[in-house]
This record gives structure tokens, C-alpha cells and sequence, in this order.
């Protein structure tokens, strides 16, 4: 199995002839399952990919909310924030923090 579409070898089936200008997803569901799965198999690489990487140190949880969304949850409390009253916690949220691309 070295491609995204080579189910080659599973429940039986052989494997799975790839043409030579086949693009690797057919639909746009195909590539937003496959993102979905991605998630979950490596949660450090998609953040990489945004640029962010979270210390090695932090728990990354993932959620499969529905098969539609997943959500991935890095539980910390920001440094140098342990006199701030939640209305002060939450003005420091921002977007991108939100979907967890850059630190809150």
C-alpha cells in the first residue's frame, strides 16, 4: 500500500491498478474523508503543516464529533495567566487558536 487510493491486499480484494494520470482523489469527499482520517492517524503532522508545533510535552486529544468534524483538543492553561478572571482568558482567544493552528 504505497498510494492513498491502493487498497490493494485489504478484505481480500487485490490490489488496486493505479492509471498513470489518475488524480488521487476522484470527489471532493474523498480528499475530505481522507483529511478526516489524517487527523486522527497523525495529529502532530497536520499541525506541522500549519505551521504550529505543539511541544512534545502536550496531550493532543482527538474527537470524532460526527462524520463530518473532528476536533483536536490541546488542554493548557496559557503562562503567566493564573491571575486572569475567565472574561480576561477569553479576550485572548483568537481564531486560529480556535481551530488550534497557533497558541492561545
Amino acid at each position: 500500500m504505497g498510494r492513498i487510493n491502493d487498497v490493494g491486499g485489504m478484505q481480500g480484494f487485490p490490489p488496486v491498478q493505479q492509471e498513470a494520470d489518475e488524480p488521487a482523489f476522484h470527489a471532493d469527499w474523498e480528499a475530505h474523508v481522507f483529511a478526516l482520517n489524517r487527523v486522527v492517524r497523525d495529529p502532530r503532522g497536520v499541525l506541522r503543516e500549519f505551521g504550529f508545533a505543539p511541544d512534545p510535552a502536550v496531550r493532543i486529544n482527538v474527537w470524532d464529533a460526527s462524520a463530518e468534524s473532528r476536533y483536536m483538543v490541546l488542554p493548557r492553561r496559557p503562562a503567566g495567566t493564573e491571575d486572569l478572571d475567565e472574561q480576561a482568558l477569553a479576550a485572548r482567544v483568537t481564531r486560529n487558536g480556535l481551530i488550534g493552528v497557533a497558541p492561545v
